[in-house]
């Protein structure tokens, strides 16, 4: 935490890291916690697609038999602002579409 104040940055409860052991943080006076979380998620959503924060997420955060497809579903009833990625057009149709060889784009054979 010195080291990060050297910078600006402070936590936005002192208490956390004593009590949690973590902390959010105001990372400069002209960007607080809240901003950097805006920030965060507007970086994300610029660069990560729906198909990679499903993959990213999928092998420890998600239930085993939970799809791409029904991830997608769920996905898309959400504001986009408030996701951490964005949904293309690909995303949709590979949801939408199973080839004719019978593989599903999300879960192979089956």
């Amino acid at each position: 935490m010195e080291e990060l104040a050297k910078y600006g940055a402070t936590l936005v409860d002192p208490a956390s890291l004593e009590t949690y052991g973590y902390g959010f943080m105001h990372l400069s006076k002209d960007i607080d916690a809240e901003r950097a979380q805006h920030l965060c998620a507007s970086i994300a959503r610029k660069f990560m697609e729906a198909k990679d924060y499903y993959d990213l997420k999928a092998f420890s955060y998600f239930p085993a038999m939970f799809t791409f497809s029904e991830f997608l579903a769920l996905a898309q009833k959400c504001n986009p602002d408030d996701l951490p990625f964005y949904i293309s057009d690909a995303s949709v149709c590979s949801t939408a579409c199973v080839n004719k060889s019978g593989i599903s784009p999300e879960r192979g054979m089956g």
